[in-house]
């Protein structure tokens, strides 16, 4: 979820950006630099209540433990507990992330930032106490990268040598940039230096795969927590789906010394006001919230009752069309546009979600290009483009604008359908808010086509089987590519189904461009194609961060650009 990071000493400034907030030791060598990674150390438990453990709400359930397929965040949630990469992200203040060890303690990088040595602790062991070893890396980042596996994520390892030939089946899989020197040193060769490639090494799907326990469990690993091996702090004892996760302390962890936490249960809550009613009651230990009830949690807070972590988040919700539509309609430029320029994002913000800022652009704050927030630095495209159009009339005739370039009668009432993520309260308020919205302002008829859970919505998405749909996309890493590249022609998350060859070759340069300064042009140059020029889709809010927990959940942290982190934290007085 993060992608930052000129001479070897401008490569390394951005790409231990997090890793500078924390502490390194650094130690030169002829052809590389050495970077030792260092933890964070949070105040030891006092007066710890006997029964240690947390209930975490999640709005839903998983799709997968399989973390070469895994794409939703509640699944990655899951996976940073039960299993751990080459290094971790955690913060100390809930402003700033850094980069800490995981099962390397210590990278070396090239002085032309092209090849990577991790070097992975002697005591990182499996839960059944096989040692975890460089090559189990190898196998897992390969079959990420395999076309076979089909992994969304497999875009994500293009920087390194032969990936991206790999992954279309232009290459062997001994022609990657991926070597185990020895059990306990990895080699990376990337095919340009890329900036934000030290934070990637914290993301899960990068994490480590047994080959053994992979193959022995065929076409349905990860669907089954017991016939998997874990190496992260915790483990997988039960999934109930549709119901809740529940992890347990993992003894052979090696830093287990420092979880306090024996069980952590996710609980599949998808009403918003059970969710409130279980918060308040302590039956959840930590909510985020909106409204009324926004208001309520943020006194209780000042009054110390409650814990609050605010701030910007890493996210952005939006609205996608179908441009491949079977129907015709959405792979018109005009026609989406219209649809896009129709909602108002500050109604939407205010009344719907009750939080939130609207977005006019496809890269929330909080998003660095070297060390400036890249919104700074970028007009949103879209406000200049809703400029043009300030009436509801307007509006119409850009949309009649579009159904004469397919062809079609402007004066017709068209039926369009929108797919809903859930059947919950909420995600029906979503819905007719939109469905109201192009109604009114573009007088079209909107029906809205509800699925029961995410992960029929997924691979509706996924199918082609929609019209417009409304997601968030939440960053990989702290750089703007983790919000472009998944805009790529056949990209694994590239929900739109958009398609252009600029576009294309814009990410292509940028991805060969270690200079921030030239690499922000060509990001503005396709965030126009993206949101206005092809209007691809419809950025609608930046996300904020609202996180309440109950005062005696002690050293509780919210990394950016991570799901959770748990070293250190305990309960005290529950």
């Amino acid at each position: 979820m993060n992608k930052t990071f000129k001479k070897l000493s401008a490569y390394l400034a951005a790409a231990v950006l997090f890793v500078s907030a924390a502490g390194f030791a650094q130690a030169k060598a002829t052809n590389f630099t050495t970077v030792t990674l260092k933890e964070i150390n949070y105040s030891k438990p006092t007066n710890m209540d006997k029964e240690q453990f947390l209930n975490i709400p999640f709005g839903t359930d998983i799709k997968t433990l399989d973390l070469s397929k895994a794409t939703d965040t509640y699944s990655h949630a899951i996976l940073e507990l039960a299993f751990e990469g080459l290094t971790k992200t955690d913060t100390k203040d809930n402003k700033s992330d850094v980069i800490v060890p995981g099962v390397a303690y210590k990278y070396e990088v090239s002085k032309d930032g092209l090849v990577y040595r991790f070097y992975l602790r002697n005591n990182a062991y499996w839960t059944d106490g096989e040692r975890v070893t460089a090559q189990d890396f190898v196998y897992s980042w390969t079959r990420l990268l395999d076309p076979n596996t089909a992994s969304d994520y497999a875009y994500l390892l293009y920087p390194i040598k032969n990936a991206e030939a790999f992954n279309q089946g232009k290459a062997k899989a001994s022609d990657l940039g991926i070597k185990a020197l020895n059990d306990t040193t990895l080699e990376v060769t990337l095919k340009a230096p890329t900036p934000y490639f030290i934070s990637l090494t914290s993301f899960s799907n990068l994490f480590p795969l047994r080959k053994d326990v992979v193959e022995a469990a065929g076409n349905s690993y990860g669907q089954d927590p017991s016939k998997l091996v874990y190496n992260g702090p915790f483990t997988v004892e039960q999934w109930v789906k549709g119901s809740k996760i529940v992890l347990k302390k993992n003894p052979k962890y090696w830093d287990a010394a420092n979880y306090y936490l024996d069980t952590v249960t996710f609980l599949v809550i998808k009403e918003e006001a059970t969710r409130m009613q279980m918060f308040t009651r302590k039956q959840v230990d930590t909510s985020t919230a909106r409204g009324e009830y926004l208001k309520r949690f943020q006194k209780e807070a000042q009054k110390g009752t409650y814990k609050l972590i605010t701030g910007y988040d890493r996210a952005e919700n939006y609205v996608f069309f179908n441009n491949k539509d079977k129907n015709k309609l959405f792979t018109n430029r005009n026609v989406r546009l219209a649809f896009s320029l129709a909602i108002d994002r500050e109604k939407l913000c205010k009344y719907v979600f009750q939080r939130y800022y609207p977005a006019y652009g496809w890269t929330p704050y909080n998003i660095l290009i070297g060390d400036k927030q890249y919104r700074s630095l970028v007009p949103e495209p879209l406000k200049a483009e809703k400029a043009k159009y300030p009436t509801d009339a307007a509006l119409k005739g850009l949309l009649q604008k579009g159904l004469k370039e397919l062809g079609l009668n402007p004066n017709a009432t068209y039926t369009v359908t929108f797919l809903s993520s859930g059947t919950d309260s909420f995600s029906r308020t979503i819905a007719e808010f939109y469905q109201n919205e192009w109604q009114k302002k573009l007088g079209v008829k909107v029906k809205i086509d509800a699925v029961s859970d995410f992960g029929t919505f997924l691979d509706k998405v996924d199918k082609g089987d929609f019209q417009i749909g409304a997601m968030a996309w939440g960053a990989d890493y702290n750089d703007p590519m983790t919000f472009f590249d998944m805009w790529i022609t056949g990209g694994g998350n590239n929900s739109a189904k958009y398609s252009n060859k600029k576009y294309d070759e814009l990410i292509k340069k940028i991805s060969m461009e270690p200079d921030n300064n030239k690499r922000l042009q060509y990001f503005k140059e396709a965030e126009k194609l993206l949101v206005v020029d092809d209007a691809a889709i419809a950025p609608t809010q930046y996300r904020d961060r609202y996180n309440f927990t109950h005062s005696y959940v002690k050293n509780w942290r919210l990394p950016l650009f991570a799901n959770y982190e748990l070293k250190g934290v305990y309960t005290s007085g529950r």
